[in-house]
């Protein structure tokens, strides 16, 4: 379960981003840092399935990445937009506390 967004094309490439945007391949760093993927996605419970961008790490650690309570409240902030169930949620609030125990007590809250 999650959401998934229709961007366009335009922003994507480095190449083709609008002047004075940032495209989503430089945010990502894709090319030192990770690299585009695109995978199937099961869009509904009919099983329309589409084709996702996702970036994947090229070096990838061991070590888990710390993730800041910003991110986290973004995340949670769209699941609500997007109707997504409080369960799932509350799964995503456990994933986070198990990654990031600093941030247990904030995410609690959200």
């Amino acid at each position: 379960m999650g959401c998934s967004y229709s961007i366009d094309d335009n922003l994507i490439s480095r190449k083709t981003a609008p002047k004075g945007s940032k495209s989503f391949d430089e945010i990502e760093g894709e090319g030192n840092n990770y690299r585009r993927h695109c995978l199937p996605v099961s869009c509904n419970r009919n099983g329309l399935i589409v084709m996702a961008l996702t970036y994947v790490a090229l070096k990838p650690s061991k070590r888990v990445k710390k993730t800041s309570l910003e991110y986290v409240r973004l995340i949670i902030k769209g699941l609500r937009e997007h109707n997504v169930p409080e369960e799932y949620i509350k799964e995503v609030k456990e994933i986070v506390s198990k990654h990031s125990p600093r941030l247990t007590k904030k995410v609690a809250n959200l």
